[in-house]
């Protein structure tokens, strides 16, 4: 017969069943928690990349304006 009192002592069997519970979900968080880290690491080394390259093209604008510039000087 199934004791429905409100107070009942938890069994053995459902600490067992809580932890278990806990523990899938503490690694299913672990395993979000380094997936969003990874992907967080790729997302800054695309966004340094990106900036390196922006900042090269620029430096060649200068570059070219300045040469330009100089050359109308001597005309």
């Amino acid at each position: 017969m199934k004791n429905d009192n409100k107070t009942a002592v938890a069994t053995k069997e459902d600490v067992s069943l809580i932890m278990d519970s806990i523990g899938n979900l503490y690694d299913a968080n672990e395993s979000w928690k380094d997936e969003i880290l990874d992907k967080n690491e790729k997302w800054k080394e695309e966004i340094k990349n990106h900036f390196g390259v922006m900042l090269e093209a620029y430096r060649h604008d200068l570059a070219r304006a300045k040469f330009l510039r100089s050359s109308m000087h001597q005309l």
